[in-house]
């Protein structure tokens, strides 16, 4: 029997307008060490996306490699793999393996390649072991793929399958047993998977380009633990096809959000159970009124009667606060009305969001910056600017991913 654990999205050093977050993210990797010991997990399958950043600050990068060297000597026989997704750089999150191979650790990131230039799909596949350290299943490490890493491909989509269709066939040349279980990883935009509208962070590559229909990993893998959707969910009508969701809400689009991690136990191939383990996180998020909105008359008193005071206790614990009033016009001492009576409250004021109107008065803005534009969206959004509207051509934009890939490889 396997005990799995399958997470993913953890976005280390992501703040949320402007406030840090590592109290919230060192909560939560706590709260998961808790998980390992209580349930006696087996295996560890991190899906991607660790970081919020290719470049991650020294705080993240030390918390996250903390949290492997309390997890393993915690429980030296947990397995734990780990694969980069699309915010991670794959060089960067791979270049430690040499430090961790004595803890049990894998960790995929870089498209191995043999000195022709071809993949080498042995390099993905990953025995998983039981607590007698006998072999049970086989795990398919997929990192996250970038447009080109399979040039003869007719499109990311197809690409993506490929490389699957040939990691599973090394899987197979390998196995112990004809019905051994496989397990697979991957970090990709399922196909009618459930996302925030106004979640850009779920989103590499522009006019849907990077979709991947995930319905056949449901007939070829007993399990599939997806990362870069942040809502946890199944995909494709396939119980065993899964996204983790994040560990914490990215945006207020998210507040509903149900948080957690999967337990997947494994008894063969065809024996298999799937668990939600709930997780609370540290700091809430409020939005008011929860329904309708506040009129600018009456927003400060009901806020000064609504929200509790501040104290010394609810410093790392005080909520993030989203407020939403309808405005007619622009009202530029209703902001200062706010900061006022908010400055005495136990909450992390975020931003006032007009109900009326599409544009909305935020303390950080919500238009995109160039820090949080992807490079293949501001080229798109050039070649339209500059061709009347028109869409860039796939080909155009293959070429534009692949000469990101090379830039974000060798950063």
């Amino acid at each position: 029997m396997l005990r799995i654990i399958h997470t993913a999205d953890w976005h280390l050093g992501q703040t949320f307008y402007s406030y840090d977050r590592s109290a919230e993210h060192a909560h939560f990797l706590q709260w998961l060490l808790q998980i390992l010991d209580e349930q006696e997990i087996d295996v560890l399958l991190i899906a991607g996306d660790i970081f919020d950043t290719a470049n991650p600050s020294a705080v993240s990068q030390r918390m996250f490699y903390r949290f492997l060297q309390q997890a393993s000597a915690q429980q030296p026989n947990v397995q734990i793999i780990v694969i980069a997704g699309n915010h991670d750089s794959a060089a960067r999150l791979e270049a430690p393996q040499p430090l961790v191979d004595d803890r049990n650790i894998s960790i995929r990131g870089i498209i191995k390649r043999d000195e022709e230039g071809k993949i080498i799909p042995e390099h993905f596949v990953i025995p998983l072991y039981n607590k007698n350290k006998e072999e049970e299943a086989l795990c398919l490490a997929v990192p996250y793929l970038h447009q080109g890493d399979y040039p003869g491909a007719k499109g990311y989509e197809e690409g993506v399958k490929q490389m699957y269709r040939d990691v599973l066939t090394c899987a197979k040349d390998q196995m112990v047993t004809p019905n051994e279980p496989i397990v697979a990883m991957g970090h990709f935009y399922a196909t009618n998977a459930e996302i925030a509208a106004t979640d850009a962070s779920e989103h590499l590559m522009v006019g849907g380009l990077d979709c991947v229909d995930a319905s056949e990993f449901g007939d070829e893998m007993t399990y599939t633990a997806l990362g870069h959707i942040h809502k946890a969910q199944r995909v494709a009508g396939h119980e065993t096809v899964r996204y983790a969701g994040a560990p914490l809400s990215m945006t207020f689009a998210e507040i509903h959000y149900h948080h957690g991690v999967q337990l997947i136990t494994l008894e063969g191939k065809e024996n298999i159970k799937i668990d939600r383990l709930k997780y609370q996180p540290l700091v809430n998020l409020l939005s008011l009124p929860e329904k309708d909105s506040f009129t600018p008359d009456d927003i400060v008193k009901i806020l000064s009667d609504l929200l509790p005071d501040i104290s010394d206790e609810d410093v790392q614990t005080k909520s993030y606060l989203e407020i939403k009033v309808e405005l007619d016009s622009p009202d530029p001492s209703l902001q200062n009305k706010i900061d006022e009576v908010l400055s005495q409250k136990a909450v992390r004021f975020c931003r006032i969001k007009n109900t009326l109107q599409p544009l909305e008065v935020n303390n950080t803005s919500e238009i995109k910056t160039l820090e949080q534009i992807t490079p293949a969206e501001l080229a798109q959004l050039i070649y339209e600017d500059h061709n009347g509207g028109k869409k860039m051509p796939d080909e155009l934009l293959n070429l534009m991913n692949d000469v990101i890939k090379d830039v974000e490889e060798n950063r």
